[in-house]
């Protein structure tokens, strides 16, 4: 190519490079705003997923610390009667809505439930016979702490989540295990 048409596409080719390089640029300046708004959508979110969590975990804590007055007079009695287990259980679903039942299970077998209406399919129920509820009770007896288990296909119908507590008579490192007592929050069908 003569040196004369180099000369005159020497104009165009440089308005072509300066067009390129500011579509480059806008590119990637385009990526480190939509990066940027990203990021801050990312930490709106996850400020806001803590808070929803911090209200679950309050929810959630209230709704199965219903039983801890009831498992203090079974460790300090060596276990509790029916009057008084209906009243104390009634009491502790009348302060949240979340509660669908709350039974006792002396040697991890339901001989208690309140309310039992809708329930009565509870009563005599052996952890033992379903394994996918056995597990939470052994759990929550070998760690000595409560246990929240769920979904869990219920006994009665539907679907729930279910708080297990083991229960040691005395109180002490060395007691007898006793059994468990459990809060059911209804989660559906």
């Amino acid at each position: 190519m003569p040196a004369s048409g180099l000369r005159s596409n020497l104009p165009f080719a440089a308005v072509a490079f300066v067009l390129l390089a500011g579509c480059l640029a806008s590119v990637e300046l385009g990526r480190l705003d939509i990066a940027q708004r990203t990021a801050g959508e990312h930490a709106h979110v996850a400020s806001e997923l803590g808070t929803v969590r911090a209200r679950l975990d309050g929810l959630i804590q209230s709704t199965f610390s219903s039983t801890d007055g009831l498992i203090h007079l079974v460790e300090l009695g060596g276990g509790i009667d029916k009057p008084l287990f209906d009243n104390m259980a009634r009491l502790a679903i009348g302060k949240n809505k979340y509660v669908r039942n709350i039974t006792l299970a002396p040697d991890d077998q339901v001989n208690m439930v309140y309310p039992l209406k809708g329930n009565e399919k509870v009563l005599g129920f052996r952890y033992v016979t379903r394994p996918e509820q056995n597990r939470a009770v052994v759990r929550a007896r070998e760690e000595r702490r409560s246990v929240l288990d769920g979904p869990v296909k219920l006994v009665q119908g539907g679907l729930g989540l279910i708080n297990r507590s083991p229960i040691f008579v005395d109180g002490t490192d060395c007691a007898r295990y006793w059994g468990t007592a459990s809060v059911v929050a209804y989660t559906g069908p």
